[in-house]
């Protein structure tokens, strides 16, 4: 375990040094970088994994799928890019090492160019709890909607320099390490001073215990919005414009003036193949309940890229209207996944949550039975 946390210290203050030390063992251990990396994810995560626990009473099995997703879309892209800097990795020791270096063993000491990131990651997550959120730093994915959007529209001078700060770190410190494969002697790079050992474990620390002091503080700041709408609740207020085959319009639909009627708002979006399967369901319903008083809002969350949302509509043709969510309304409802239903009486209050398709007979009765009341 010492000489696990000596290597996670050395990555930080001497990485080039420390990744020809790992590569030049028999068998690179693997896991302290992967757990270092989930524990960072679940702190960087840490309002949505409260949020989650609102809802514990769904399931282990729904709670195990919503905690895998919602760490898959950070994680993704840095999977990618290390799954890919692995496999050039090996490739490039078998060629320039000349046998001085397994390439197995190489690839295997790559995967610890994830501490460095991670290091970036917890400044990020630590400045973003406290309130002093940067866009440019990896603590969010590179793609993510919140950092690359600008009026609407990606940036991609902002993607790109995400892309850079995010993995030009890790990236230089490989370059590095790869030139020291060329050495004709093969003799290892010199140890780090105390001194530099001192900075890494300090610079290692220092990151570690504010991370967690600012995902603490982000949870306890925003403590009353990740608390998800639940049944019970009264639905928050909403007005968002509407969208068709056609397009975006000016004219907003108002959750408060629906107060009368049954409102089912269904959460969907044009890569959900479940959501695709409810719609026309959905259309079924809202045609034969409306002059009972039903109203189904289909509420798309692709801000971002409308016209996908517009095919979807032009195909589906829903009996019912869309609104496009460019207000984070569902976040504010703490919605986690799609598609998602929220059924509200006619006071506005929600009487029932569906998170996942759910089958149409169980949304007929319940609005029924609001219907009936």
């Amino acid at each position: 375990m010492r000489q696990h946390l000596r290597d996670l210290v050395g990555m930080v203050s001497a990485p080039v040094s420390t990744l020809r030390d790992l590569a030049a063992r028999t068998r690179p251990p693997l896991w302290p970088p992967l757990v270092v990396w989930l524990a960072v994810l679940l702190l960087l995560q840490a309002k949505l994994m409260v949020r989650f626990a609102y809802l514990v009473s769904d399931g282990g099995s729904v709670m195990l799928r919503r905690a895998r997703e919602a760490l898959w879309e950070p994680a993704r892209t840095d999977l990618l890019v290390l799954v890919v800097t692995v496999a050039v990795v090996a490739l490039l020791a078998r060629v320039l090492a000349k046998g001085r270096v397994a390439p197995m063993a190489a690839a295997a000491a790559a995967l610890w160019l994830l501490v460095p990131l991670l290091a970036l990651k917890s400044l990020g997550g630590a400045l973003a709890g406290f309130g002093l959120e940067q866009w440019w730093l990896p603590h969010s994915a590179v793609d993510s909607l919140a950092a690359i959007v600008v009026e609407r529209r990606i940036s991609w001078v902002r993607f790109a320099i995400k892309c850079v700060v995010a993995y030009g770190l890790p990236l230089g410190i490989v370059l590095a390490w790869l030139r020291t494969f060329t050495r004709d002697d093969g003799a290892p790079l010199a140890d780090p001073s105390m001194t530099r050992r001192r900075v890494g474990v300090g610079v290692a620390a220092l990151c570690s215990v504010a991370l967690v002091a600012g995902s603490v503080t982000g949870v306890l700041t925003h403590l009353s919005r990740i608390r998800p709408v639940l049944p019970g609740d009264e639905a928050p207020p909403m007005a968002l414009r509407r969208i068709d085959e056609l397009g975006v319009d000016d004219k907003r639909i108002k959750l408060e003036r629906l107060r009368g009627k049954v409102v089912v708002l269904d959460f969907w979006a044009s890569w959900c193949n479940p959501c695709r399967k409810s719609i026309p369901e959905l259309s079924a319903l809202s045609l034969e309940l409306k002059e009972r008083g039903l109203v189904v809002v289909g509420v798309n969350r692709e801000p971002e890229a409308p016209g996908r949302a517009r095919a979807a509509l032009a195909e589906l043709k829903p009996s019912f209207d869309n609104v496009l969510d460019d207000r984070n309304f569902g976040d504010r409802l703490g919605l986690t996944t799609l598609p998602t239903s929220y059924v509200l009486d006619r006071q506005g209050v929600v009487r029932h949550l569906h998170i996942g398709y759910t089958e149409i007979a169980v949304l007929r009765a319940e609005v029924e039975a609001l219907l009936a009341e």
